[in-house]
């Protein structure tokens, strides 16, 4: 699975491209979600919207192509995590 993080701008952006992948790509709510873009300037209020999701790696040009016409930017693109998790241990403690 691909891990993407795409930033919008605007909120009716992020929205839409949310559905419309949800729609296309039959999505889990856990596969995709909206955030407010985090800041480290913590009086300022965020302004912008992270669109975070799994996909298939498959989909992923159709994805980014869907994304990119809706006004997002990508700004995280990876490989998930398959190794050991640790911090699902640490819950059993």
């Amino acid at each position: 699975m691909r891990i993407l993080g795409v930033r919008f701008e605007r909120d009716e952006q992020a929205y839409a491209a949310l559905q419309a992948l949800r729609a296309r790509f039959d999505l889990r709510d856990e596969d995709a979600s909206i955030r407010p873009l985090g800041t480290t300037a913590y009086d300022d209020p965020t302004s912008d919207l992270i669109l975070a999701g799994r996909f298939r790696p498959e989909v992923l040009p159709e994805v980014l192509r869907l994304v990119r016409e809706l006004g997002g930017r990508v700004v995280v693109d990876r490989e998930e995590w398959a190794g050991p998790q640790p911090w699902r241990q640490l819950s059993r403690l």
